[in-house]
This record gives structure tokens, C-alpha cells and sequence, in this order.
């Protein structure tokens, strides 16, 4: 077995010994190995840092190395960490973590594995939620160990949701939105039944490019999960998705008027904070309608959920593609929507 670099050359030692260098690692090694150019002047073997270009140790790159920001070839894991959308502690909490550094009292191998994982699989907007999940479970970890509290995983869940959605108003492009306060049930990722004798209205729309139009999806349902009543509309127009958003909520609005105790539920968050902060929402013409319209119930709630929270509105919005103008259900709801709703209860 060769111990030396210098004994892996051929007898020249201007290039390797192919046939030995075959024979002694295996062929993953080889072709790494072969791919290393060999000076052509006879130097003796030294010591190479492999994290410095020139191979000369430096205590900055040895710091990086240790914390794993070094590998042999380029990680994109890093670069998705630093632009993911959360506060600088969750980001430097994602780092520590794939980095190996010791936050969870052991090796954390497994869970170096787990997040290099999700990091390189997910989207964006599932990364940002995911990276919100690992730091409510490390949270609730410490409430566990020091507090002896432990929240149930639903509590964990809820609590990323809730702090994404924070997150999300307080960096919001809309400066005057930026101070909008944020509910307990906003930024909600699965769909949660309203209190006993208030009604659920899920609302969504969706524009067609290339056919000036949009389609919008209303769906009304009982503390139960049961369906009371749904509608898909196409309307023609080319409308921005802000606009055709606030355009489903109005049409929830106009439609319900003969209801009371309702909560709406929107995937739009920009939109339903307008609604909510009517005053501050730069004399938007339809967010002043649906204040207006608003007006009309005693108790009203508008909150904002996240797009798996809203599939019903979702499905319903999409259909009204196929249509034209305007179709409602009182009973005999589509099989498309019944699927939705019964996946909804079961999560």
C-alpha cells in the first residue's frame, strides 16, 4: 500500500502511475486522484490545506472548514440557508444545524441529514416554512427540557405558521401594512372549522393568461366541515392577481349579505390586511367596497391562510374555467369539491 503521494507516480514522476493508482483505491477515488495535475519538476511531498486555493493554512479558512461552510466541491445548501425568507436567528439556527454544530446536546448527524435534505429539495415558500417548523420544534424542545412543557405537534405547527405570518406583514412590500397586527389564526396551512355556530367562507381566484379572465371560487361551510353552499364565476377582464383576489372577496361579501357570524378566508395576505386596514390601504377603490360590504354583518373576521389551507376555493376557482358567468350549488356539490372538503376534515 502506497503511503506516500510520491509513490503513486510513474518512474519519471511527471505524471501518475495509472495501473497502480487502479489497483489501490477504488474507482471513485481513481478518477478524483487522476484529475489532480502532477508538477513536471521533481518536488518532494508537503503538507497541501485543500480549503486554500494555494494549499497554504490560514486560520480564516480553517474556521470556515470546522463550521462546514468549506466542502470539497461547491454546497448549495449555504446559499439557500442565507436567501431563505426569516429572521437572521432561524437562518443562523438552519446553519448551525447543517453545519454540525452541537445545538441539540449530540452528534446531530441525523438531523444534518434531515435538513441538508428538505434545503435542497424544497421551494422557497416550503423552505421558509419548514425553517419556521425546525425553530418552533427547537423552541418547544427547551420549554420541554427547562419548563417541562411540551406542546403537542399541531401547538408546534400553529406557532411556525403564526411566526411566518408575522414575519411575512412586518417585511410586507406595502410599508403601511407593515404594522398591521397579526391574529392568532392567520397564516394558517390547514383548513380549521369555524366556531360552533359561525360559518367558514373560503375564497380564491385565479386568472387564465392569455384569455383576459379570471375565475373566482366561494365555498361555505359549518362548524362541522359540512358544505352549505358554493359558487364558481368566470368574469372577463384582464385584472392583476391582487385585483381578481379582492374581486372573490367582494363577491363572498355581496353574496352572504343574508348571513351573520362568518369568517373569510383568503390565501391573498396583502389583500386581506387591505380589507382589514381599509383606512390605510391608499384609496383602493375595491378594498373600499369590501369594507363597505363588511359593514353589513355583526361579526365578521377576515383572515389570511396559507394556499393548502384554501384548496376548496382553490379547486372551485379553477373549475370556473370551463364555464361561463356564473354557477352555484345548494346540494348535489361536484365531486371535485366533495374530495377537497373530506381531505380537509381528515387533516
Amino acid at each position: 500500500m502506497a503511503e506516500m503521494v510520491e509513490q503513486l507516480l510513474d518512474i519519471d514522476g511527471t505524471g501518475w502511475d495509472v495501473d497502480l493508482v487502479k489497483d489501490v483505491f477504488e474507482e471513485e477515488d481513481v478518477q478524483q486522484i487522476l484529475s489532480v495535475p502532477v508538477s513536471n519538476r521533481d518536488v518532494s511531498d508537503r503538507w497541501w490545506w485543500k480549503f486554500e486555493p494555494k494549499g497554504k493554512f490560514s486560520v480564516k479558512s480553517f474556521y470556515k472548514a470546522v463550521c462546514g461552510e468549506l466542502t470539497y466541491q461547491p454546497d448549495s445548501v449555504w446559499g439557500k440557508i442565507w436567501g431563505i425568507k426569516a429572521p437572521l436567528n432561524i437562518r443562523s439556527f438552519l446553519w448551525r444545524l447543517c453545519a454540525g454544530v452541537d445545538v441539540n446536546g449530540g452528534s446531530g448527524l441525523s438531523i444534518v441529514d434531515w435538513c441538508r435534505d428538505w434545503l435542497s429539495r424544497l421551494d422557497d415558500e416550503e423552505a421558509s416554512v419548514a425553517s419556521y417548523v425546525c425553530w418552533s420544534l427547537w423552541l418547544n424542545r427547551n420549554f420541554a427540557v427547562w419548563k417541562n412543557k411540551l406542546g403537542s405537534a399541531q401547538e408546534v405547527v400553529d406557532q411556525a405558521n403564526f411566526q411566518l405570518a408575522s414575519w411575512k406583514v412586518a417585511n410586507s412590500s406595502s410599508v403601511h401594512l407593515r404594522t398591521a397586527k397579526v391574529f392568532k389564526e392567520d397564516g394558517s396551512s390547514v383548513w380549521k372549522a369555524p366556531p360552533r355556530g359561525w360559518l367558514k367562507v373560503n375564497t380564491d381566484a385565479v386568472v387564465y393568461p392569455g384569455r383576459q379572465s379570471f375565475g373566482m371560487g366561494v365555498v361555505v361551510r359549518d362548524w362541522l366541515g359540512n358544505i352549505i353552499q358554493a359558487r364558481s364565476r368566470c368574469s372577463f377582464g384582464s385584472f392583476s392577481p391582487r385585483m381578481a383576489e379582492i374581486m372573490g372577496v367582494r363577491e363572498a361579501l355581496s353574496w352572504l349579505k343574508d348571513f351573520d357570524k362568518i369568517i373569510i378566508d383568503s390565501d391573498a395576505m396583502d389583500v386581506v390586511l387591505d380589507v382589514r386596514n381599509p383606512s390605510c390601504s391608499d384609496s383602493d377603490l375595491l378594498v373600499e367596497d369590501c369594507a363597505e360590504l363588511a359593514k353589513q354583518f355583526d361579526n365578521i373576521k377576515f383572515v389570511f391562510v396559507r394556499r393548502s389551507a384554501n384548496q376548496a376555493a382553490h379547486v372551485l376557482a379553477q373549475y370556473a374555467s370551463s364555464i361561463l358567468g356564473l354557477q352555484g350549488w345548494f346540494y348535489n356539490f361536484p365531486e371535485f369539491l366533495a374530495t377537497v372538503t373530506v381531505s380537509d376534515l381528515i387533516e
